[in-house]
Formats: C-alpha cells, sequence, structure tokens
C-alpha cells in the first residue's frame, strides 16, 4: 500500500469503510473506538450487522475481539497518535475470509477504516506455494534488476542454498564471471518484455563448484518467472563424445588404411577421405551415404549387399 496526497492506493477494489473514534479511559489512555459511521460492505464483510455497530464500542458490538491476534485498540490508536496510516491483514474466522485493514487518521481522535477482502489472493498465494514446492524443476521469480523474489526447494537440492537465502540474494551474484555480460543481456530481453528461451548459464554452488542451468524464462507486470533445470550432466556427455569424436578423427587421419562406418539403426554411412583416395576420388567427390557406397560396389556384388 501507498499513501499519496492522504489517501491510500488500492490493489485491490474497496469493500468495506468505517469512521470511528478513540475512547479513553480517565487516565487518557485508549481503551477502545466506537464506530460513527459504516457502510454495508463493511458490516457485511466483518460478518456483523450494521445497525449492531453504529454508535456501538467494538468490544460492544464485536464478539471475541478480546481474542483476536490482534490488538486493534492499541493499533488504531497509534494511527490517531502518529496522525499516520497503517495496514495489516487477519483472518476472520466467523466470515472465514482474509481481510485486509487500511487505517488513516482524520483528526480530533477520528480515523478511518476500509476493508478488502483479500482472500482469493491468499488462495492464489497457496496454490503457488504448493505448486513451488511439489516441482523437480527450478522455478523463481525475479526482478528486472537481478534479484530473486521467490525460489522453490528444487534450488537447495541442486546449489546446496536455502530458500530463505536465495530469496534475499541478487541472482547475478552467482552467475559464473564469464557467462555475465550474455546473462545481463538475456535480462535485457526479459526488461524489454520478450521471452527468453533455451538459454544456458553456470551458477555457482555452495561448495564452489558451477552447475550448468537452462531458462525458459517469461517477463510480466516488472517480474521475471522461469522455469530452469540443471543440464550439467548433460553438457559433461556432450564433452566427452565430442571429445572421442575428435580422437576418432585424428585416429582417421593418422592412419594410411582406408575406413567405412556404417550404422545399421540409422542406415548413416561414414566414407574417411583415405577411402576415397584409394578409389580415386577426393574426399568432395563421394557423398557420405549408401547410394553412393553401394554405386561403386562391382554389379554382381551389388545382390549381396542389399
Amino acid at each position: 500500500m501507498q499513501i499519496k496526497n492522504g489517501s491510500f492506493e488500492h490493489e485491490h477494489p474497496i469493500l468495506g469503510h468505517a469512521r470511528c473514534r478513540i475512547i479513553k479511559d480517565d487516565g487518557g489512555q485508549a481503551c477502545d473506538f466506537e464506530y460513527l459511521e459504516v457502510n454495508d460492505d463493511y458490516a457485511r464483510l466483518i460478518g456483523v450487522p450494521r445497525p449492531k455497530l453504529v454508535n456501538k464500542t467494538a468490544r460492544q458490538a464485536i464478539d471475541g475481539m478480546q481474542e483476536s491476534s490482534i490488538d486493534w485498540v492499541t493499533f488504531f490508536a497509534d494511527v490517531v497518535k502518529n496522525q499516520t496510516g497503517k495496514e495489516c491483514e487477519f483472518y476472520l474466522k466467523r466470515a472465514k475470509s482474509w481481510v485486509r485493514v487500511y487505517a488513516m487518521s482524520a483528526g480530533d481522535d477520528c480515523f478511518s477504516i476500509t476493508c478488502v477482502d483479500v482472500t482469493e489472493s491468499h488462495k492464489q498465494q497457496e496454490e503457488l506455494e504448493n505448486f513451488f514446492s511439489i516441482n523437480l524443476d527450478l522455478l523463481c521469480i525475479a526482478d528486472t534488476q537481478g534479484n530473486f523474489v521467490k525460489t522453490n526447494a528444487a534450488w537447495k537440492d541442486i546449489l546446496g542454498y536455502d530458500t530463505e537465502y536465495l530469496n534475499q540474494s541478487r541472482f547475478l551474484d552467482f552467475v559464473h564471471p564469464d557467462d555475465l555480460a550474455a546473462t545481463l543481456d538475456a535480462l535485457q530481453t526479459l526488461t524489454d518484455g520478450m521471452p527468453v528461451e533455451n538459454f544456458v548459464n553456470r551458477y555457482r554452488c555452495s561448495n564452489g563448484e558451477y552447475r550448468w542451468i537452462e531458462w525458459r524464462s517469461r517477463p510480466k507486470g516488472g517480474l521475471v518467472y522461469a522455469a530452469a533445470r540443471d543440464v550439467t550432466a548433460h553438457r559433461e556427455t556432450e564433452k566427452q563424445l565430442l571429445y572421442k569424436s575428435e580422437q576418432y578423427e585424428l585416429a582417421i587421419k593418422g592412419t594410411n588404411d582406408g575406413i567405412w562406418d556404417w550404422d545399421l539403426t540409422t542406415n548413416q554411412l561414414f566414407l574417411s577421405p583415405r577411402w576415397k583416395a584409394i578409389l580415386g576420388y577426393q574426399d568432395d567427390e563421394l557423398a557420405n551415404n549408401f547410394e553412393t557406397f553401394a554405386g561403386l560396389v562391382c554389379e554382381i556384388d551389388r545382390e549381396r549387399l542389399q
């Protein structure tokens, strides 16, 4: 909530309004408050008929007020004393709803109350929490300044940090220095309102090691919603396959033997440059496919090849 020009800016529709006055005891201490004006939405929201509120004190009108988790008399007295505005949220058992209360000083020991039903917002938050808690992927909400806003438990499994720590940290601080420039470019793309998919960078773990993380991110309302996965094992496998491929290529180049390789499962054929040279061809004169290979075989042997 923000206060501008003496009034509140609300994120939700206003449902209830009341004007009240602080009641003080003989010692000048706030001991109760009286409802001076109440609209129907306010009465409906707190579950008390309007006639039972107007010109009644809160202790007279509201059953179980003393059992509330919030000391409302102290809360509103502080608003009046400091000539300011305050807000809070609480769960109203009799209405089975979450209510956000905005209070503002109105002078002469008076104050105004504006109530908003935020039950739906709490339900959505609960659903989000459930989704975050059960998802095996790395999920996060971040801002475009490079800060985590919310992360799920999978981050601890992968990087070793508690979610509470991450939620108060800059995600840019965990990025490998060699990947920072590319990450900033991706962040700028999101700031410009465009999604980023299949972006890969390295994140530092709590033990100092780095893991490769692949991202799919969407910007909305000044925030970035992202799902990611650890692709470190996949990257290592690719690296090993590339190494073996390079070693195989070096072995082929280092031998005078002609080599051909036919993968029967994919029907892919490899003909080494030396194999082609033995037959008098340049490397680019023969395509690496079965049709080329079969066309070079003697006709009487071709049936056996099939």
